[in-house]
């Protein structure tokens, strides 16, 4: 028996890109406009590609009869994604602070910036 093996790509916001290309994955990065959809519709551009991680809001754009044509071959295996617009942060500092008050006084205080 013969296993061909198969890629695993990522088609991203340049936003999203950057931690699934430190990572290791294979990344494209795309703004949007249609290039997932012409991405998709050329068959020879993703014929080694597996399981292709899309983001989700790019994966709309994306018009059904592609949609439905990969479907049918069952490669690639679309993983979609979601990638929030902004990633939030807590201080450590602010942590450690607070959690300090707390174990002195048995309040936990909401330290305002």
């Amino acid at each position: 028996m013969t296993v061909s093996v198969k890629n695993i790509l990522a088609l991203l916001s340049p936003e999203g890109a950057l931690g699934f290309h430190l990572a290791g994955v294979e990344t494209v990065e795309v703004k949007g406009e249609g290039e997932v959809a012409n991405f998709l519709s050329d068959e020879e551009e993703h014929k080694e590609v597996g399981v292709l991680i899309v983001e989700e809001k790019l994966l709309v754009e994306v018009p059904d009869e592609i949609m439905r044509r990969i479907k049918r071959r069952g490669v690639p295996v679309i993983v979609p994604i979601h990638i929030p617009d902004e990633w939030q942060r807590t201080g450590v500092a602010e942590d450690y602070i607070a959690n300090l008050i707390k174990s002195a006084i048995g309040y936990r205080l909401k330290i305002k910036k």
